[in-house]
């Protein structure tokens, strides 16, 4: 717009100010109530799906028709809200399963299975009963390389803990894995060599 140089230009040139400035108020507190309305209504959407959800995992649990594992829970819920258990069952079971179990708890998982074997017998102490159970795990199998190559931290973990006591798995998994990933100088890694089991 160009300059306005006398007052009735000057006036006219106010006004159109004057209105943008007004038109522009009006547009702020209108995109604020709508952005009012939006977040009510994302709230409630949020809401109803969580009601959705909830329902529909309490109709799993309760029909008893599939197992209550994480596999089947997953395959369960993937789907939820938008379809109903039973539909996200019968799209995500036939996908293929990945088997793959991180390390962490693949240790877990190992440590688990020898302190819950009836057939181990821990009169002895538990350093003899891990070493014989370890010695046994085949080449290759999970876990077995890093269980071998870190028995000597196992077992002073085991050691500390008590050798004759009752052991925890959640907490000697925890020291265990430690104690054998943190970095080690070149003569605690001599003796960890020394150490290690062999078949």
């Amino acid at each position: 717009m160009a300059l306005a140089i006398n007052p009735k230009d000057k006036e006219q040139v106010h006004g159109v100010v004057q209105q943008r400035k007004e038109n522009v108020a009006q547009l702020d507190a209108k995109l604020a109530e709508l952005q009012c309305t939006q977040k009510e209504l994302e709230e409630t959407l949020r809401d109803q799906q969580a009601y959705v959800c909830r329902s529909e995992m309490l109709d799993f649990l309760n029909t008893r028709e599939q197992l209550v594992d994480p596999r089947h829970i997953a395959n369960a819920v993937a789907a939820l809200p938008r379809k109903t258990w039973r539909e996200s069952v019968a799209l995500c079971s036939p996908i293929p399963f990945d088997p793959y179990v991180q390390h962490e708890y693949q240790v877990f998982l190992v440590i688990s299975a020898i302190l819950n074997d009836h057939a181990s017998d821990f009169s002895g102490g538990a350093v003899d009963v891990f070493h014989r159970a370890l010695l046994k795990l085949p080449p290759g199998s999970p876990g077995q390389p890093f269980f071998w190559e870190n028995w000597g931290d196992l077992r002073s973990v085991i050691e500390q803990s008590g050798n004759s006591s009752p052991l925890d798995p959640f907490h000697l998994t925890r020291m265990f894995l430690k104690k054998a990933m943190r970095q080690k100088n070149p003569l605690e890694r001599l003796q960890a060599e020394s150490e290690r089991l062999r078949g």
